[in-house]
């Protein structure tokens, strides 16, 4: 049976594995892990037998290779329990991550992608930041519980939930909420100072608050998501821009320069160890598809990390292999404009060694942090 990929209301893809059927109703709106690597049926029943059996399993592989991408990461705190509630497998393999997409049409937090598997599927009927959630499985999703059991069609975005520590969303007066938890370390509060700290500078950010719900510490901020823009994540893009022969530096300097490197600067200060291709990306205009600028920056809960600070050049980047964060933040801070909008208070430090390294590469920089003065002093001193 066909199956449409859209976005929103807007039909992007018909399928059927069954027929090997593809046909690409707009390429424009097509996800990152499909552009330029999906070929219509029409084009390939015009090659060689050898070549149609190569296009199909280029184009089968194409798909498989955004459902697993798509889907929930196994490793993920709770995620068994998840699928143990819907009855799923815990194997994530490709066959069960199409079961999976379909259990849930896909519906993700991060954008505006999902599976209609009839013509009366409508966006309005599926949309997250418009309907109500399966708040059963979001509790499954930040606390465990291996007595739930959930049947029917479920409409959640826990089932496309990306990251390794305990997480849910929550829809509360229309809008959509993101709750994570700790895994017995202080990864919530670290996720809040970490927010406070960039809200004293010019870095395009998401705000974290702390909140207490059942005795566990959680950070929560609101969805970067609306009608108007969706998330591209970086991992997309590059693995994009490699198989269309682009150069991925250039590309992304093209469409945001200035919080690329604002990004490369941030992750040298705040000792962050996790700027892989899902904790950074675009946003992609609803309207056209058309990536816009880079998203705000997110997901700091691992931000100074003893073994980053440790590191003498700030540890080795993500984003430039064999490169070092403090080498790769000194040829940024030349390109963009980091700068401090208010002092960095006592508050924006879960420790005061965070504070005594965040200063010292500060220095190194040539940035002033004008700290108040209750680390005015303590700061580079050698003080915990």
């Amino acid at each position: 049976m066909p199956t449409m990929l859209k976005f929103q209301n807007i039909d992007v893809l018909e399928f059927d594995f069954d027929t090997n059927q593809y046909e690409i109703l707009n390429k424009e709106f097509l996800p990152f892990l499909l552009r330029d690597r999906i070929r219509q049926s029409q084009d390939i029943a015009m090659l060689s037998v050898n070549e149609q059996i190569s296009a199909l399993v280029a184009n089968k592989d194409a798909m498989m290779d955004f459902f697993t991408n798509r889907c929930i990461d196994i490793s993920r705190t709770n995620a068994k329990f998840i699928l143990n509630a819907l009855g799923l497998s815990q194997q994530i393999d490709r066959e069960n991550a199409l079961r999976i997409m379909f259990v849930c049409k896909g519906l993700s937090a991060s954008d505006d992608y999902w599976f209609a598997s009839s013509a009366g599927d409508t966006w309005e009927d599926v949309c997250l930041r418009d309907n109500p959630l399966h708040e059963t499985l979001s509790h499954v999703a930040l606390f465990g519980d291996t007595t739930a059991s959930i049947t029917g069609e479920v409409r959640t975005p826990e089932l496309t939930n990306q990251g390794a520590y305990p997480k849910s969303w929550k829809r509360e007066n229309g809008r959509l909420y993101l709750q994570k938890g700790s895994k017995g370390d202080r990864a919530a509060e670290q996720e809040v100072c970490t927010s406070l700290l960039l809200d004293c500078t010019n870095v395009p950010h998401v705000h974290y608050w702390l909140e207490d719900l059942e005795g566990m510490k959680i950070s929560v901020c609101k969805s970067m998501c609306n009608d108007e823009v969706s998330i591209v994540p970086a991992h997309d893009f590059i693995r994009w821009c490699e198989y269309t022969g682009r150069n991925t530096l250039e590309e992304v300097c093209r469409i945001d320069e200035e919080n690329f490197n604002r990004m490369l600067v941030t992750d040298y200060l705040i000792a962050n160890p996790d700027r892989h291709g899902k904790n950074w990306g675009f946003y992609m205009d609803a309207s056209s598809g058309e990536l816009l600028s880079l998203h705000p920056l997110f997901d700091h809960n691992l931000s100074f990390d003893r073994g980053t600070i440790a590191h003498p050049e700030g540890g080795y980047s993500l984003l430039f292999p064999r490169r070092t964060k403090k080498d790769v933040a000194m040829e940024a801070i030349q390109k963009c404009d980091f700068h401090f909008t208010s002092k960095v208070s006592e508050s924006c430090f879960l420790e005061g060694y965070h504070a005594e390294a965040f200063g010292e590469r500060c220095r190194k920089l040539g940035l002033n942090p004008h700290f108040t003065k209750s680390y005015a002093v303590g700061v580079g001193d050698g003080r915990k």
